[in-house]
């Protein structure tokens, strides 16, 4: 099962197109490890970037640090309902 963080990291790869569900799915199965340590290896190997904090400022153009998917903070929020 995985974190949010690392649903979130899964579905940066696909929607920027750095690797495929498939892809992402195989090397899983291959690579012993965390989803977290198997999604920073796909995206290191894809992109050269080695946290998913820089690849992000970079593909959006943004200077600042950037923190995680504000989508995160909402789940947190309505976890209490």
């Amino acid at each position: 099962m995985m974190t949010k963080r690392e649903e979130w990291m899964y579905d940066v790869l696909v929607d920027f197109m750095v690797a495929t569900e498939q892809e992402i799915n195989l090397v899983r199965c291959c690579r012993y490890g965390s989803w977290e340590e198997v999604l920073e290896a796909i995206l290191y190997a894809r992109t050269g970037y080695q946290s998913f904090d820089q690849f992000i400022c970079d593909a959006l153009g943004e200077d600042d640090d950037w923190d995680e998917d504000p989508r995160l903070e909402e789940d947190d929020i309505y976890q209490d309902w």
